[in-house]
């Protein structure tokens, strides 16, 4: 059993490691805002997943009466890696979610978010220290809050992605955020129906489902976490970014739109680029011109289409279409 529980641990790291490679590759062909952070989160639930295998490989190889097993630093240790990438996790989803918004966290916000993470780290650095005491007590309880609860942040911003695609204007941008959102959330779901059932309901039935069978069920429950990233990329976002791709291609559409609205021929450049999902910094490498011209450019055919981002570009271009 032991061995089956880890050669099914480093299956799943294999196929998230596939999963963020693959996603990564995507990103240089669309290069939407919101695939990169989707990438980070795929790369820190992968290294989730190698800590995980590092622990369970420990269980099962030391003897009961190791030192390393009874070592505090070390455990403590163990427990401020893995509550740092449950929090990368969350922090990569809320940036999925601005991504879609064509936005990111200010730097502002940045630089808020990096001092309470430093402050979070001496804090347990202080718990680690301490012995007892009120103090210790307190920051055993808070962090313990923090292990327990980050699921329910990442909740919450694929709540959020699912209620914007909703009040999104173009209807191929709402389905594709919804899709998102649904997708992800149905990890959750099907984690708690397994909880519920197999943890709740008969966690003493044997004689009902037996040990040798409910390990694998957690072990593919693991795996469909590590897969579903793949199946939105290949399924709902590959039709949305093949669907623009056909504007892109759409010579009548495009012609008719630049004619009506005056638009220049860098601006005409720079309009393709971004319906094929360019950032501003990949059109000032593509066009040799600098990011601040990018910039101007942009504003220029925001203000003569009468649109304040990207999606909003999309969105009437289609409508014209």
């Amino acid at each position: 059993m032991e061995h089956i529980g880890l050669l099914g641990v480093l299956i799943n790291l294999i196929v998230a490691l596939w999963v963020a490679f693959f996603i990564h590759q995507i990103r240089k062909n669309y290069t939407y805002p919101f695939l990169q952070p989707l990438v980070h989160y795929c790369v820190i639930y992968a290294l989730l997943i190698f800590t995980g295998l590092i622990m369970l490989y420990g269980t099962f190889n030391l003897p009961e009466d190791s030192s390393l097993r009874n070592i505090p630093l070390l455990n403590e240790g163990t427990f401020l890696l893995v509550t740092l990438l449950e929090i990368g996790l969350v922090y990569s989803m809320f940036r999925v979610y601005l991504g879609f918004k064509d936005r990111d966290f200010s730097e502002w916000t940045k630089r808020w978010l990096g001092a309470g993470l430093v402050f979070f780290i001496i804090s347990f650095g202080i718990k680690t220290v301490l012995h007892q005491g009120s103090l210790k007590r307190m920051l055993n309880v808070f962090y313990k809050m923090v292990f327990d609860n980050f699921i329910v942040f990442e909740i919450l911003a694929l709540i959020l992605i699912v209620f914007s695609g909703k009040r999104e204007r173009d209807r191929k941008k709402g389905a594709l955020k919804s899709s998102f959102g649904w997708f992800f959330l149905m990890r959750y779901i099907g984690l708690t129906l397994f909880f519920i059932v197999f943890v709740v309901i008969i966690s003493n039935a044997e004689d009902i489902i037996p040990r040798a069978v409910r390990y694998p069920l957690a072990l593919a429950c693991v795996f469909i976490f590590s897969l579903v990233p793949y199946l939105w990329i290949h399924f709902p976002f590959r039709k949305y970014a093949e669907s623009m791709l056909t504007i892109v291609e759409d010579r009548e559409v495009l012609d008719s739109i630049f004619t009506k609205f005056d638009i220049s021929r860098r601006e005409q450049d720079i309009l393709k680029m971004i319906l094929d999902g360019k950032s501003n910094k990949q059109i000032e490498e593509a066009l040799f011109i600098s990011y601040h011209t990018v910039k101007n450019h942009v504003y220029n055919l925001y203000q003569k289409l009468g649109v304040k981002n990207r999606y909003e570009l999309v969105h009437f271009i289609t409508k014209y279409k």
